[in-house]
Parts: C-alpha cells; structure tokens; sequence
C-alpha cells in the first residue's frame, strides 16, 4: 500500500468515547472506525483503523490515504449550533499538526488534503472519472480553519493540496 495522501476530517458529531464512534460507524455499515487517527476536544489522539489496514474514509482515495478525524460539527447550521462545536479547539489543531508531522515522517512525500478535495484529487490528479454525486462533501466543514491550517503546514514545508 502506497501512501500518497494523509486527509482531515471531522466526525459531524459531537465528542464520545472511541469505542462509542466504532459502534456509532459499525452501525453506519463500516467494518470499523473509516478514520487512521481521532482527536477528540481535549487534544487526546487515539487510533482509529490502523494504518496497515485500508482506510474507509474517503471514497475514491482509500487505498492511497491515511486518515485523522476531529471530534465535531463544524457547520454553522441548526445542528452545529445544537451541538456548539462549531470549530475545533486549540488542543485538537495541535494534536492535528503533531498527527500530520508523524505522517511525514512515515510517508515521505506524502500530501494533505481536506475531505472536500479527494474529488478533486480522484478525478482530476488521479484520473479515477468517479462521479461527482459519489463524492460530495463540505466534509471538515464550513468553519474549519482552512487558511490557517494550511498556512501552518506550508510554513513547515509540508504539501498540501487545497482547493
């Protein structure tokens, strides 16, 4: 398994336990948690899936793809509002970065993206010709510190691809 992505996420739920997660996906049809890595609102990381294994979070992208999922609703609508998560924490960004720095130390080269773009990385870099309605996604959300993660990253000369 080649490992050319890492791909950030959030839950779209509020924080619960991890083995409240698997039971939550094991129900959605997942075999087990979709996601490599979970950082709830505290900043405390625990495994998902392992990374040997494929992921299942990111259709199109899986095979290629680690994961990190952060626990929260980052949409500014009625549920997001209900759940007041509407962005992540402090903790979670710097559990986030610490994720993202082991990534690149495991997979040289690697490359990150948001769940919003694995559309574009599938059809247009990839050339996988998935259609779009497969793919869909605001997924980590409308409130997630896009430019500001984004920045982070590059300042550590670390690839992103955003779009």
């Amino acid at each position: 398994m080649s490992i050319l992505y890492g791909v950030i996420h959030h839950t779209a739920s509020g924080d619960m336990t991890r083995e409240q997660l698997k039971t939550m996906e094991l129900n959605s049809g997942y075999s087990d948690i979709p996601y490599s890595w979970i950082i709830h609102r505290n900043g405390i990381v625990e495994p998902g899936r392992p990374e040997t294994v494929v992921n299942a979070a990111q259709y199109g992208l899986n095979k290629y793809s680690v994961s990190v999922a952060l626990f929260g609703y980052f949409h500014a609508d009625s549920l997001g509002t209900k759940l007041n998560m509407l962005s992540p924490t402090d903790a979670q960004l710097n559990s986030l970065y610490k994720v993202i720095e082991g990534w690149v130390q495991r997979y040289p080269g690697i490359t990150i993206a948001r769940h919003r773009d694995v559309k574009d990385i599938a059809n247009q870099v990839l050339k996988q010709g998935i259609p779009e309605s497969k793919m869909s996604t605001a997924c980590p959300g409308d409130l997630f510190p896009s430019a500001k993660v984004k920045s982070a990253l590059l300042s550590k000369n670390i690839k992103v691809y955003w779009k």
